[in-house]
């Protein structure tokens, strides 16, 4: 049992790496895309400005792009748009951070889905503001760095179909790498007759004009990379890590950075005609009765898969408001990207296939927990388990009437189940042995507290005989989620002083690791298989 808990304790240790596009992507892309976008807005935007541009993608150390790889260190990524940033990014990256990095690499709801896109839109809104006023040029460059993160985290298959919010960690990790793996497909509109329209096509002369002076360490882009889009075409995209291997997807994600980027130079001066403007809608259900459970999903209907997009719109006046880290974890935030409608005329948008995601709620979770628990003298034990399947976590599914018409309403399963799990357990006390499995259902957690149910038989063994038992319990959780303190409440079996083997309630406390393949592969150094599937 030691060894075992030693073991677990270097797990811990080594729990921290999950990311969002890693980070050689993230500052790679926002550094070519910063220089490109100079180019671009080289008769439009303030040349003082231009020049601090410039200077600061091609620094050696604390880069425009080493701020939006920052973003993925820091719950509150307020701290990254003041003057101060770099400030607060060194010590981050010192092992004594260790525990804070990885609370925010876990804790990053903000990453996915809708609320990446409302905190791209409210980051961005206060750098084009900044922009107007040469005081803040500093302020406006770093807050554009840390909007990019979010657009970019957009653009990555795994955060476009993940429900984070309210899901566990390692469910989210499954379907997150699940289509990080194989992809999803992009409708790109941004071409006719071959050739990139205005303003894609300016963008990408600056980007290849400026392809000599791209930083030289990380993601590289080839001339190859700059034909990707010159056509009106479907584009398969995969999830972090995978830049390398899809040019279409690496040359996208360039030109809406620079895009963004370049609205916010030209904010110095006049300002850009026109913005990018983004809309999301969550998978749907038909609406059926209280309390709002849904039981059957309209199948036939293509608004039960997830939307989102990005075109462009005429630009509009901004005045820089207070971001708050409670106000981009608020609904509110959330409201401000609106639903993908029928009428909209994306330049990109996500084209999710029905037998890509499943229609009635269900998906594969893939992972290993591991609980350690016990009390000297009294009982301990430990399990190993593997995550079988799971659900849609609490406000992923919106609700439609019977019309296919989207409400403000979204669903929730009755129980709240995020996922359940399979595991083989093993106990011990001074008097008897006992080996078992069981099936574990993870209740949806409040806030940071979750709850699991564990129901499985157990083959016991003492001085008297052998027998088998039905044991109950209740795991309570805190914590990451990934690494958790553990309070086993459980209603098992004991051999009792006269040597009589009976029915008794434990209360043990211990230690929970939960971790998705993701984690398992970086581990092992597993390489995944190329993407894209269906490409």
């Amino acid at each position: 049992m030691r060894t075992v808990v030693g073991l677990l304790l270097v797990m811990v240790l080594l729990a921290v790496p999950a990311r969002a596009f890693d980070g050689y992507e993230h500052r790679s892309v926002s550094n070519a895309a910063l220089l490109a976008a100079v180019r671009y807005a080289e008769k439009t935007a303030d040349p003082k400005f231009l020049a601090q541009a410039r200077f600061l993608a091609m620094k050696e150390h604390d880069t425009f792009g080493d701020l939006t790889v920052a973003v993925d260190w820091f719950q509150d990524v307020t701290k990254l748009t003041t003057i101060s940033a770099f400030d607060a990014v060194g010590p981050r990256q010192r092992f004594n951070q260790a525990l804070r990095r990885a609370m925010s690499v876990h804790r990053n709801t903000l990453h996915f889905q809708r609320q990446a896109l409302c905190s791209y839109r409210a980051f961005h809104r206060n750098a084009m503001a900044y922009a107007a006023d040469p005081l803040m040029w500093t302020e406006a460059l770093y807050t554009e760095a840390v909007a990019l993160h979010f657009l970019q985290d957009f653009f990555s298959a795994g955060h476009f179909i993940t429900p984070r919010k309210s899901s566990h960690d390692a469910v989210a990790g499954s379907l997150h790498d699940h289509f990080g793996r194989v992809g999803l497909k992009l409708s790109v509109n941004l071409a006719h007759g071959g050739q990139l329209d205005e303003p894609w096509r300016s963008l990408a002369a600056a980007a290849l004009a400026e392809c000599p002076g791209f930083p030289s360490k990380g993601l590289l882009f080839f001339d190859d990379d700059f034909n990707s889009l010159n056509e009106n075409r479907e584009v398969r995209i995969g999830g972090d890590g995978r830049l390398e291997e899809v040019a279409a997807q690496r040359f996208l994600v360039l030109l809406l950075s620079a895009k963004s980027i370049a609205e916010v130079l030209e904010a110095s001066k006049d300002g850009s005609p026109t913005q990018l403007n983004e809309c999301f809608s969550l998978r749907g259900a038909v609406w059926t009765e209280p309390p709002r459970s849904y039981h059957v999903l309209r199948q036939s209907n293509e608004k039960v898969v997830p939307k989102g997009g990005v075109t462009l719109e005429k630009r509009v006046a901004v005045t820089p408001e207070p971001v708050t880290l409670d106000f981009l974890r608020d609904a509110k935030c959330e409201k401000e990207v609106p639903r993908c409608e029928d009428t909209f005329a994306p330049a990109v948008s996500y084209d999710v296939m029905k037998e890509d995601y499943s229609s009635d709620g269900l998906f594969d979770a893939r992972g290993v927990q591991v609980t350690i628990a016990g009390l000297p003298l009294v009982r301990r034990s430990i399990s190993i388990g593997r995550l079988v399947k799971g659900w849609d976590p609490p406000g992923s599914v919106e609700a439609y009437d019977e019309k296919m018409t989207p409400t403000d309403e979204t669903y929730s399963e009755v129980w709240g189940v995020l996922y359940s799990a399979f595991a083989l357990s093993f106990v011990e006390s001074s008097d008897y042995r006992a080996i078992g499995g069981r099936v574990e259902l993870a209740l949806a957690p409040y806030k940071r507290v979750g709850g699991t149910i564990m129901l499985g038989p157990g083959i016991y063994k003492w001085s008297g005989g052998r027998t088998t038992r039905l044991d109950v319990g209740l795991k309570l959780t805190f914590g990451l989620e990934v690494v958790n303190v553990a309070l086993l409440l459980e209603r098992a079996h004991e051999v009792d002083e006269s040597g009589r083997f009976r029915s008794r309630y434990f209360v043990t406390p211990g230690v929970e690791l939960t971790l998705s393949n993701s984690w398992l592969r970086s581990v092992f150094h597993r390489k995944g298989r190329p993407c894209c599937k269906g490409e």
